[in-house]
């Protein structure tokens, strides 16, 4: 049989050591046939041709990065890739098996850190691995292409390819096997030899099988973590007719980190000896890259009628582990498993969670409503089905619930009410409020979220925070006299929530003093003005300045918190000059959005350009603002905009100055936060917030 074709993708001349490194250890293995572009005979053909022909004709490709983006062709490129990029890009296009392999702790090129997003898309990108030497590059090229042989093998129907994979692998002697380490902790002769023997036989003969490294056994695990090993603990059980067993795989630490321990119970027989096998069997599939056969295997298990809904419950949540380091890929099918149960473990549901968050986070990014909905659902079926079976795990199906459900609000709300029936004590506890005040505020109900924010405030009188949350329910309704009155307590709290509300306040005491307290129609009339200001925007992106001018104006009568309109104007003020009217646009900007420290800067900018290139206690008031909200690297912004200013250096010199007063001002108050923070007690119950 002709060796694979494996076309080794990368820029040449910084990585040449480890090119020439993967292609030796590709052609030690004796089944591989590596492919360069600089070992390819000279040819009439253009390099673009000959490189994307050698794509076309491979079997896999290797594509590794570290720094550079590479050479980019002139011609017929309008996109500006690299060749390595086209490179990529050819290999996707052909549905071929591509496998990265990124420097770890590099400082990719802008354009390579494109690249790299590219590669780690959610739908559309490839498995990606990291390499610090040319030796672990080596040996991960290799292991993951013996893997890929062996996956790809079991995946066909064919005899004949199996057999011959399995004929590779055998005279590879670094796909081999894996270490199999036996812990015991029982009274001697509990576990007899039979026993070990069938657990043995079962793994190697699946092993073997299904074109996996084999185990042998070993007496002490391997030091270091350097060799791939699966422990097996074993411990007495409470029946002695059963024995409970650790299983966890170390060595790769990719892999241990990804794939908790696993405790289960088996019975002291063949069968259940035979069980523990088909167990440990997912560990080793999981090892060999495949992911999808490890959760197959572990699904299996969970419908084992030999097996105690306690190993049932923790294979399920090894699955869902590995199914949320997936991309929550196939978590869908495990809950599913999960509520078939007859008892729900914290564990499991915890992992459940999880698998349905990382799914989440690709249904979002793919944009797929109909699908986000129904993952909602089955969370919310997950957690009423835990909670039903055990209500005295309240509180941790509760910390999971603030993970997994916000929208729609109506099923997170649901699973409170039902969560508040089982445990009435939730109704005093503050962060219970706090978060359906953050549901409802999310969904745009801003007079329900007020309800649940003042319950908190009053709830926890201490927390500047709740105070401030609780009055943006009232100011983004128009409900100034409500909000001022919130807001004025969170800065008697805490005086640095000015830093937060300086903007909101003052424009609550404008419309107070104009005899306005609440202005019935503010929601409706917001609304419309973002309907201007979004057409002004499309207008002015297309420097079509004469039609978003006017929009703007007109999106500024209809309501003053419009923070794209005064953004605009600011910005067409300050090209002209203007610098007092865009220091006003900007000042009404904050007052929908104080926290946006890219417009604080602006208003300094405008500010020092107003009094004649200097600080006044204004500008120094708005720069502390910006800092803390923008952190540091708010210095190097601020040194950007005045690369044309006479006195550039004292300016900046006299920014840094401002930037370490606020460093010093955030850590007490970060400080002072983690006091009001701090961990709390509610009867049995002890509430920690984390938030640094």
């Amino acid at each position: 049989m002709r060796p694979y074709s494996i076309f080794v993708s990368s820029t040449i001349d910084d990585l040449s050591e480890a090119r020439a490194g993967v292609e030796e250890e590709l052609r030690d293995a004796e089944i591989f046939e590596p492919i360069r572009v600089e070992n390819v005979p000279a040819s009439e053909e253009a390099s673009r041709r000959v490189c994307l022909r050698e794509v076309g004709e491979a079997d896999a490709i290797v594509l590794i990065l570290k720094n550079r983006y590479g050479f980019v062709p002139e011609t017929n490129n309008p996109e500006r890739l690299s060749a390595t990029h086209l490179e990529y890009r050819e290999a996707r296009r052909l549905k071929k098996p591509v496998f990265a392999f990124l420097l770890e702790g590099a400082q990719p090129e802008p354009e390579l850190a494109s690249l790299i997003r590219e590669l780690s898309d959610f739908d559309k990108g490839v498995l990606r691995k990291k390499w610090s030497t040319t030796a672990q590059l080596r040996a991960a090229v290799r292991r993951a292409l013996l893997f890929w042989i062996a996956r790809r093998a079991r995946e066909t129907g064919s005899t004949e390819i199996r057999r011959q994979a399995a004929s590779e692998l055998d005279r590879d002697p670094k796909f081999g096997r894996f270490r199999l380490v036996s812990e015991r902790d029982l009274p001697e002769g509990l576990l007899n030899q039979s026993w070990r023997d069938t657990f043995i036989d079962e793994l190697y003969r699946e092993c073997r099988r299904r074109l996996l490294p084999t185990p042998h056994l070993e007496g002490q695990p391997p030091e270091g973590g350097v060799e791939l090993a699966l422990i097996i603990q074993a411990r007495p059980n409470a029946d002695v007719a059963r024995i409970d067993l650790n299983i966890r795989l170390i060595g790769h630490q990719e892999s241990a980190t990804l794939l908790p321990s696993v405790d289960l119970d088996a019975a002291l027989t063949d069968e259940g000896a035979r069980f523990a096998g088909r167990c440990s069997l997912a560990f080793v599939l999981f090892a060999a890259d495949d992911w999808s056969a490890a959760i197959d295997q572990l699904l299996a298990i969970s419908k084992d009628r030999s097996a105690s809904n306690r190993a049932r419950a923790r294979s399920l949540a090894t699955a869902a582990y590995v199914s949320a380091s997936n991309q929550g890929q196939r978590s869908a099918e495990i809950v599913q498993r999960m509520l078939d149960l007859s008892k729900l473990e914290s564990p499991a549901v915890g992992a459940g969670v999880m698998a349905l968050v990382s799914a989440k986070l690709r249904l979002e990014h793919a944009r797929a409503r109909h699908a986000l909905r129904e993952v909602e659902r089955q969370a919310f079926r997950l957690l009423t089905t835990a909670l039903s079976h055990d209500p005295t795990a309240a509180d941790v199906l509760y910390n999971l619930a603030r993970q997994c459900l916000k929208r729609p609000a109506i099923v997170a709300v649901s699973f409170y009410d039902q969560l508040l029936h089982a445990d009435p004590s939730y109704d005093e506890r503050w962060y219970f409020h706090r978060d359906l005040g953050l549901i409802y505020y999310d969904q745009g109900n801003l007079s329900y979220a007020a309800h649940y924010y003042d319950r908190a405030c009053h709830l926890k009188d201490n927390d500047s925070e709740l105070s401030r949350f609780a009055g943006d329910t009232y100011y983004y309704r128009g409900h100034w006299a409500d909000a001022l009155l919130r807001y004025e307590r969170a800065l008697a709290i805490e005086p640095i929530e000015s830093y937060f509300l300086d903007a909101k306040i003052s424009f609550c005491r404008a419309r107070i003093r104009t005899g306005t307290d609440q202005d019935a129609s503010f929601q409706r009339r917001r609304d419309l003005s973002h309907r201007f200001s979004r057409a002004g925007s499309r207008a002015a992106e297309a420097g079509q300045r004469w039609l978003a001018q006017p929009l703007f104006r007109v999106a500024k009568r209809l309501s003053e918190l419009n923070f794209d309109a005064d953004s605009w104007l600011a910005l067409f003020a300050n090209r002209r000059g203007v610098y007092a009217e865009a220091a006003a646009f900007l000042r009404s900007a904050l007052a929908a959005m104080p926290e946006d420290p890219s417009t604080r800067l602006n208003l300094v900018m405008n500010l020092i350009f107003q009094n004649g290139g200097q600080f006044d206690d204004c500008a120094r008031k708005h720069a502390k603002i910006a800092i803390f909200h923008g952190g540091p690297e708010t210095q190097n912004r601020f040194r950007l905009r005045l690369t044309n200013t006479d006195n550039k250096d004292r300016l900046c010199e006299q920014f840094s100055e401002i930037v370490e007063i606020v460093r010093s001002e955030r850590r007490e108050w970060i400080d002072r936060r983690r006091e009001v923070l701090k961990p709390e007690t509610f009867g049995g119950v002890v509430h920690v917030e984390f938030r640094w």
